[in-house]
């Protein structure tokens, strides 16, 4: 999830996550909640040179097929990113803003069933998190990990990082359902701060540190084999969030 400010597209890094765990042999589902409608989909589909349909696979087929939501229904309604080997499928968010933001609701009415399905393949949610949207809440507050891509440049960053969490409810650590039982935060950009400061004042551990990238780079990332200089960094944050999230 990106915070406001946070300087990287929560989708596009999901992506990125995606195929890297692809690639040790991880079976991965790409889920995109970002309410703001169909972004995902119609940027990947034109840097692949493909048409990703929503309406016909993803989530709004699978709302409008009315069925307990299973492993075997999703793979009906997710693209495969890599053909037939299927390690990463997306399941790409609705065209308009506001079947999104039902999309985000329905999900959260069945996290439990989401939850079975991440233990026979792990499940992404990808998503942004503005300042005056809520829809968003419910489903993160239930997920067992979450990361958060915020910006600290300062220690006023790191403060209002932390307020902004606060008034969200996502630092409650108590396990009862209502929050995630693990929350980290990789920050993004540069800072003046040091792991240990930014942990005492935004009250989350450093999962570790992203540059700052532009959406058409990030997007060629997320989509090239070769040139692994260029994602060292992410592998690292991806496999360290797996790690403390285990």
């Amino acid at each position: 999830m990106s915070a406001p400010g946070a300087g990287l597209d929560a989708g596009l890094v999901g992506l990125l996550m995606a195929r890297r765990w692809g690639a040790t042999g991880r079976q991965t589902i790409l889920i995109d909640a970002g309410t703001a409608g169909g972004a995902l989909a119609r940027r990947l589909g034109s840097a692949m040179q493909s048409e990703y349909l929503p309406a016909e696979r993803g989530l709004p087929s699978l709302i409008a097929a009315r069925e307990p939501l299973t492993l075997k229904l999703m793979a009906d309604h997710c693209y495969s990113l890599d053909g037939a080997a299927g390690l990463r499928w997306v399941l790409f968010a609705p065209d308009h803003p506001d079947g999104a933001k039902y999309a985000v609701r329905w999900l959260s009415q069945r996290a439990s069933e989401l939850m079975a399905i991440d233990r026979e393949r792990s499940i992404v949610i990808s998503c942004s998190l503005p300042d005056d949207e809520d829809d968003l809440l419910p489903l993160l507050k239930v997920m067992p990990r979450l990361v958060l891509l915020a910006p600290a440049r300062t220690r006023e960053d790191a403060e209002a990082l932390q307020l902004w969490c606060e008034r969200r409810g996502l630092l409650d650590d108590s396990h009862s359902g209502t929050a995630p039982q693990r929350a980290f935060v990789v920050i993004v950009g540069p800072t003046v701060l040091e792991d240990d400061e930014i942990e005492g004042i935004a009250k989350l551990p450093v999962a570790g540190h992203l540059p700052e990238i532009d959406d058409k780079k990030l997007l060629q990332m997320s989509r090239r084999r070769r040139d692994r200089a260029s994602t060292r960094e992410f592998d690292q944050v991806f496999e360290l969030c797996l790690t403390m999230g285990a």
